[in-house]
């Protein structure tokens, strides 16, 4: 890609990991919405989220640990205004980055190949980070980047409880738990070829809205920053800035502003 079609960003993303130390009330708020997003990840995946639907499709990815469900509320949202909220597939958001991009970029081909143009890309969280390096490796297939409290910045600057269970999991995938992150993943050759496309900015004609908030809870939100992107600051959690109004209306705004849904869902 020509050199000025890429959005400058001098700083790479830091892989360190690094504990943001949040107020204690919030840290047991956001931990407990943790929760309620894991648990909802045990229904499993889903295959779509409205009974109905013609307008344009929409790609939503969840953060870490959660799944599809977690961005029920969003989708629904999405739906009642003429979109057509696509799960990414995922029923627990932990595996190897560059496993899940591979199984999200033909996840993506099929809704693309059904729907006869790019759609939008939603990711809340890692999956904002996932979102990304599609959008990179895949321009052809993405009209539009929104990404949701999204650390690219510094992907391990994370709560300590949730850092400490990213660090154990790590530990797990290591020694050959199958289906999780590694500590290559972050350090090694695993997830080489991912770190470097996070690290490349999205190309500038490329519609790429970020939204972040300073009550974040779970991740430092100086992290979320991209400079390549238009950041919007609302003020929500960071578990629940998928489901704030805040959030939805910047959305809207900028798929609005790619062009108007194709029609009107009605949401399951």
């Amino acid at each position: 890609m020509p050199a000025d079609d890429i959005r400058p960003d001098p700083r790479p993303p830091k892989w360190r990991p690094r504990p943001m130390l949040p107020s204690l009330s919030r840290a047991v708020a956001e931990l407990g919405a943790l929760r309620g997003l894991m648990s909802a990840g045990a229904h499993g995946a889903l295959q779509a989220y409205v009974a109905e639907s013609t307008g344009t499709p929409v790609l939503l990815i969840p953060g870490f640990l959660a799944g599809d469900r977690s961005l029920q509320p969003l989708a629904r949202r999405l739906a009642v205004s003429g979109y057509r909220p696509c799960p990414a597939g995922i029923e627990r958001n932990v595996d190897c980055s560059e496993s899940v991009t591979g199984r999200l970029a033909e996840r993506l081909e099929a809704i693309v190949c059904d729907h006869g143009r790019p759609v939008p890309v939603v990711g809340h969280s890692r999956g904002g980070m996932l979102a990304q390096v599609l959008a990179r490796r895949r321009p052809d297939l993405v009209s539009a980047l929104v990404t949701i409290a999204a650390p690219r910045r510094e992907p391990l600057a994370l709560q300590p409880a949730l850092l400490a269970s990213t660090l154990s999991l790590a530990v797990a995938g290591s020694v050959g738990v199958r289906g999780v992150i590694r500590y290559s993943c972050a350090f090694g050759r695993c997830c080489e070829a991912f770190r470097s496309d996070l690290a490349t900015p999205v190309a500038v004609n490329l519609p790429y809205l970020n939204v972040y908030s300073r009550r974040d809870g779970i991740v430092d939100w100086h992290a979320c920053l991209d400079h390549g992107a238009d950041n919007v600051e609302v003020e929500a959690s960071h578990c629940g800035m998928a489901a704030h109004a805040g959030t939805y209306e910047a959305i809207a705004a900028g798929l609005r502003a790619v062009g108007p849904p194709d029609g009107l869902a009605r949401a399951a």
